[in-house]
């Protein structure tokens, strides 16, 4: 992976912004990979719970939801 050539953004060239500006439009298309590969981590718990952490913020974000809360406070509630 190619990166840019200077130490302070205010050096940088034409050239190097143009590298970021591919590098964040790919990073940017794969959020929702990322967002899935974690929240496929939570589904392991500890032992005792009847349910996983994955559940347990599907059942929140569902009840705000349900609520009409704010898209600021489903995400909240449903982060772990």
């Amino acid at each position: 992976m190619s990166t840019v050539k200077f130490t302070e953004m205010k050096y940088g060239s034409k050239d190097d912004y143009l590298m970021l500006d591919k590098y964040e439009h790919e990073y940017i298309n794969k959020t929702a990979d990322r967002v899935i590969k974690f929240m496929s981590g939570l589904n392991s718990t500890l032992e005792g719970y009847k349910i996983t952490r994955l559940e347990h913020s599907l059942q929140i974000a569902t009840r705000t939801l349900k609520d009409k809360a704010s898209e600021e406070m489903i995400v909240a509630g449903a982060t772990p």
